[in-house]
């Protein structure tokens, strides 16, 4: 949307859809018809440039749309998934974000594609470099441009970031950051021992470009450790609740699972939520508001957290944090900390420790597509994250809602229906006496309930 004029040329919002066919057009007959159910990958690209869905091309808020193709004919082919006709409109809509959370346990190691990469080597002498290949299997080959700290970081072709950047010896502050200026998005940086000391690291492009670092040992382990310590930072907001549904609904959940928040009533409203359901799975919970209450991480985690998993953009989360991961420990920076914001961390525990930190942004058509077929297979539900509902002229309400923070779950508002102000799933016992009463426990969405809605709203 940068440089758009939003007067002349206004934006129809809404990127996390489902939709109905009305109607396809003669080129798309014989591949779409009336009635037929869809979710729309969001992140489209058309030719090379990207047009998101709800940003660059109108979206959802509006009782009907055009869906061109852009959409139906992407550089990754349609970036519509059917749904099934017994599927909720709400349930289907939030396997957008739910994605998001899906990716954010599916990143992987990479760089081990076969191909020739860009690489950078960092080293204090020649007889370190081949002492260290020599004793790793030449693992860290000298295929590689070699920089030994002193004057500029050597440029690479066509001044290009760099793919790999690894580290011999131990780096002062002032190489290492400098070193990794160089990087580019998706790159990886391999770490022998570590810097000498804590050194500034840019976090936001370790969520937005994907920067991977990695000490001597292999860590793969990209979901939550079964039967360990996992601790959510911003726990009870929507995107967090998700989360910690997600670690509780997992085949082995971990064992205790920490959650941390500065807002008493979305504490609560998560416990209530999904306090039941941990009971069920086994797993013990610890609410805290670090408001009022630090966490005694020595009582908690006596030998570190085997996973941490940020849902706020704050430098402060992650840097307290980031020490406190156990051996083999992960930590996930799901919030989207801006670009160029610099984390002071100690990252030798990268190579001591094994521990990694991570990150990822948005979801792929492959996310979505697993994660509405988990939702499809009830095995996730989606429809668990729903706090709120609104009709179309209830859109600019459930916007405040969400920039305020009112609610502890996700807003959906239904385009087809005119006349439902903004209402807390709670409140349906009086505005929408039919509908509440097909709620599961009187606070969880059901396709039951979204059938009484629109049954009800069709009158």
């Amino acid at each position: 949307l940068v440089g758009r004029d939003l007067v002349k040329e206004p934006v129809v919002m809404g990127h996390e859809v489902a939709l109905t066919v009305v109607k396809a057009g003669a080129s798309v007959a014989e591949k779409f018809h009336a009635g037929e159910r869809f979710i729309v990958q969001a992140d489209v690209y058309y030719k090379g440039k990207n047009l998101a869905y709800g940003y660059a091309l109108s979206g959802g808020m509006a009782q009907y749309g055009i869906v061109g193709p852009e959409v139906l004919e992407g550089d990754e082919g349609c970036y519509l998934l059917p749904i099934e006709d017994e599927t909720g409109y709400a349930e289907a809509a939030l396997v957008e974000p739910w994605a998001c959370v899906e990716a954010a346990y599916h990143w992987t190691q990479g760089d081990n594609t076969g191909r020739v990469q860009t690489k950078l080597i960092v080293v204090s002498n020649i007889g370190e470099i081949v002492a260290d290949a020599e004793a790793n299997d030449k693992k860290y080959s000298l295929d590689g441009k070699i920089w030994h700290g002193r004057g500029t970081v050597p440029r690479n072709d066509n001044d290009e970031p760099y793919e790999v950047i690894v580290f011999l010896g131990k780096p002062s502050r002032t190489v290492f950051e400098r070193a990794c200026e160089k990087l580019g998005k998706g790159s990886r940086v391999r770490l022998r021992n570590g810097p000498a000391g804590e050194v500034s690291v840019d976090v936001g492009r370790i969520h937005y470009d994907g920067w991977l670092f990695t000490g001597p040992e292999e860590n793969n382990r990209n979901d939550l450790e079964p039967g360990g310590i996992a601790w959510f930072i911003g726990a009870a907001g929507p995107m967090g609740q998700m989360h910690v549904q997600r670690a509780l609904q997992l085949p082995k959940p971990p064992a205790k699972i920490v959650c941390t928040d500065r807002n008493d009533n979305r504490l609560a409203a998560l416990e209530s939520r999904l306090g039941g359901l941990a009971k069920e799975r086994g797993v013990e919970m610890v609410y805290l508001n670090i408001r009022d209450t630090a966490p005694d991480h020595a009582a908690l985690a006596p030998d570190g957290y085997d996973d941490i998993v940020v849902m706020v953009p704050s430098i402060e989360a992650i840097e307290d944090g980031f020490p406190r991961l156990a051996r083999n420990g992960v930590m996930n920076v799901f919030a989207g900390v801006a670009r160029g914001t610099m984390a002071t961390l100690d990252m030798s525990d990268i190579a001591l420790k094994n521990v990694r930190i991570v990150g990822t942004s948005g979801s792929s058509i492959e996310d979505m597509r697993r994660t509405r077929d988990l939702m499809e297979a009830d095995k996730l539900d989606t429809g668990g994250s729903l706090a709120a509902i609104g009709g179309l002229e209830a859109f600019r309400d459930g916007l405040d809602a969400v920039k305020g923070g009112r609610f502890p779950g996700k807003t959906v508002i239904f385009p087809q229906i005119e006349n439902l102000p903004l209402t807390a799933i709670p409140d349906l016992e009086s505005v929408r006496p039919n509908v509440y009463a097909k709620l599961k426990d009187g606070q969880f969405w059901t396709q039951e309930a979204e059938a009484e809605l629109l049954r009800e709203a069709a009158k």
